[in-house]
């Protein structure tokens, strides 16, 4: 008995330091990135919503405004006469700063201080975004929390891995419920150019037919309201041939959606915006000032910006 107590104790400590190294791997990798990734119970809430296992909290000071939005100041449910509202609806991408960026220096930000001195009245950019969401995910989150309040436009931020749910649980009362939490959105964080990864622009395959019917979903929300889709480069080497914006693009065709094409509008070496070169995905804070003034310049239609140009109602 005393025996398998040691051997026990022997697996509890191995287990103990296991998940230590978990978390400082997440730290180590994610920087100060971290608090949005990290504790579940302060940044994400069960919106009893099929299908999207967390969405932002409402009111968290420094990461969310009164309706869970990520924006530095409160805005009613109501749209106020005379504002004009876009809403960027995405996931890590649109809801991470880069390194060394203040908590709320999102491309959304610069876009709508772009917008507002172009546009000679009010606008707000409501940003719906949370790390893992899919494009499905973040298509149900949009119907629930976004198209409620009323937008003139929605801009949904593709990015490569979107094709793939989060099945992550914000749950705080489970045992190191931090680490788990932090370690599964790691793996979503960091994509990996695999099988899976391939499979998802492979035309045939499960999560093709899954990401067709997606955009026919998000195609019958077009025909409701004004919305549109932004693709979201890798930020590799030039000359990468960007797999997944040809499909989004073509999908967008097919079902009627505006797609908003950054690529002629972001600079050659897209390297130049990635975030610490921890991955291909993330945006730097120059990264995020980039995407933002290329946006700008297709919802005002400037003859310069290129194809998919759709202007802001």
């Amino acid at each position: 008995m005393r025996r398998w107590g040691g051997r026990l104790g022997l697996l509890l400590l191995s287990l103990a330091a296991g998940l230590a190294l978990v978390e400082g791997g997440v730290r180590l990798v994610v920087g100060d990135r971290l608090p949005i990734l990290l504790a579940p119970q302060d940044h994400l809430c069960d919106p009893e919503l099929p299908g999207v296992p967390y969405l932002p909290c409402p009111g968290r000071r420094g990461a969310t405004n009164n309706l869970g939005l990520r924006m530095a100041y409160d805005v009613t449910p109501e749209k106020p006469p005379g504002v004009r509202r876009i809403a960027i609806v995405g996931d890590s991408v649109t809801a991470m700063p880069g390194s060394g960026s203040g908590p709320l220096e999102l491309f959304s930000v610069h876009l709508e201080a772009l917008l507002r001195r172009s546009a000679g009245g009010p606008v707000q950019v409501l940003n719906l975004s949370l790390p893992g969401l899919s494009l499905e995910q973040e298509l149900r989150a949009a119907r629930a929390r976004v198209v409620p309040l009323d937008p003139d436009l929605v801009v949904f931020a593709y990015c490569y891995n979107d094709p793939r749910p989060s099945h992550v649980e914000a749950n705080p009362n489970l045992p190191f419920s931090r680490v788990f939490h932090s370690w599964n959105l790691l793996l979503l964080l960091l994509y990996e150019r695999d099988e899976g990864g391939s499979e998802w622009y492979t035309p045939g395959s499960d999560a093709f037919r899954d990401l067709e019917g997606t955009f026919a979903d998000l195609g019958r929300l077009a025909r409701e309201r004004p919305v549109a889709v932004a693709g979201l480069p890798l930020l590799e080497a030039p000359g990468h041939p960007q797999p997944h914006l040809r499909v989004v693009e073509t999908l967008c065709r097919r079902n009627g959606i505006p797609y908003l094409d950054l690529m002629p509008l972001l600079p050659a070496d897209l390297t130049r915006l990635r975030d610490r070169g921890t991955d291909s995905l993330h945006l730097s804070a120059l990264g995020h000032q980039a995407v933002a003034e290329a946006l700008h310049r297709l919802l005002a239609r400037d003859p310069a910006a290129g194809r998919g140009a759709a202007r802001v109602p």
